[in-house]
């Protein structure tokens, strides 16, 4: 059931030590700011960093987001009531909301006869 990431997760990171990754920075960055790579960073042979694109960490920070939206329950009742009223066809466009809430200088359905004049 592995996802595959829009930016190239779906491939194992690679392991460094910390001694290597500070003499070869350059190059782990030209790896993970062109996509190539990204790195677990070790010290005495224990994970403690990672290093990976800026795209691959907006997209984690999106995925986390929405895992958050999931758990709240009022978000996602919110999220279930605007599902029923598409279903339900309860729904107006744009134009039809700025005439109900007066913010359209022309009622829908006027524009056409408008333009006419």
């Amino acid at each position: 059931m592995g996802r595959a990431f829009k930016f190239g997760l779906s491939t194992p990171p690679r392991e460094i030590n910390a001694t290597d990754a500070s003499n070869h920075f350059g190059a782990l960055l030209d790896d993970v700011a062109g996509k190539v790579g990204h790195y677990v960073i070790t010290r005495l042979g224990r994970p403690r960093a990672v290093m990976l694109s800026i795209d691959e960490y907006r997209e984690i920070l999106g995925i986390l987001e929405t895992l958050e939206e999931l758990d709240d329950e009022e978000y996602m009742a919110g999220i279930r009531e605007a599902r029923e009223d598409i279903a339900l066809g309860r729904t107006m466009t744009l134009e039809e909301l700025d005439e109900k809430l007066g913010l359209s200088a022309v009622p829908v359905g006027e524009e056409a006869h408008a333009a006419e004049v």
